[in-house]
């Protein structure tokens, strides 16, 4: 059966591919706009009230908790229900804005190009395989965060078994969104915005 760590490992190097085939700019940009919906998510998370009352319901949820061991109370009920509005909230925005990442036009690099095809395919391999673990883990985060109740019975939750294997926890110790946010995640959008300023205006 193939574990969460291994499917996350897969789609790293399926984006790695994809990346190398597409190049390095149009790759940069979907990673840009990835530090866009995450900070889109955090500004309206922190000021929308549906979205806050769902996190707040979500941040609720008691840790042990995964779907499929037994009757839910109805305040549990209700706690589950806000997660999987959150999880279907942010899931939908933040691939919203993925996906006209990589609706990228042709265009052409000020000042000529700064790489050749070769060093941009090399480029975009790198940039894919992030984008591949940005966008994956951030996914991933958004689906632990709901405890997996979103698709539930069709997925098993790590740990279910009474194990999780080393690349699984590996990853979820890493996911993105547990250190892109505050400062850091503005921090690397300023960066990246300007760069697409100098590069591609």
């Amino acid at each position: 059966m193939l574990t969460l760590g291994g499917f996350m490992a897969l789609s790293i190097g399926l984006f790695a591919i994809i990346g190398l085939l597409r190049g390095a700019w149009k790759e940069f940009l979907v990673t840009t706009s990835v530090l866009v919906a995450l900070s889109l998510l955090g500004l309206v998370e922190s000021k929308w009230p549906e979205a806050m009352a769902w996190v707040a319901h979500n941040n609720q949820l008691p840790q042990t908790l995964l779907p499929g061991k037994g009757p839910l109370s109805a305040q549990m009920m209700t706690l589950v229900k806000d997660a999987k509005a959150l999880f279907w909230f942010r899931t939908m925005v933040f691939g919203t804005l993925v996906f006209f990442g990589y609706q990228t036009p042709r265009f052409r690099l000020q000042g000529g190009g700064r790489f050749n095809r070769m060093q941009s395919a090399v480029l975009g391999l790198v940039f894919g395989a992030v984008n591949g673990f940005l966008i994956i883990g951030t996914v991933w985060y958004f689906l632990h965060a709901a405890r997996y109740f979103p698709f539930h019975p069709y997925l098993q939750p790590p740990g279910s078994c009474g194990h999780i294997d080393s690349l699984t926890q590996h990853f979820l110790n890493v996911l993105p969104p547990i250190y892109l946010k505050g400062h850091l995640l503005h921090g690397l959008l300023i960066v990246a915005m300007v760069l697409v300023l100098v590069f591609f205006v």
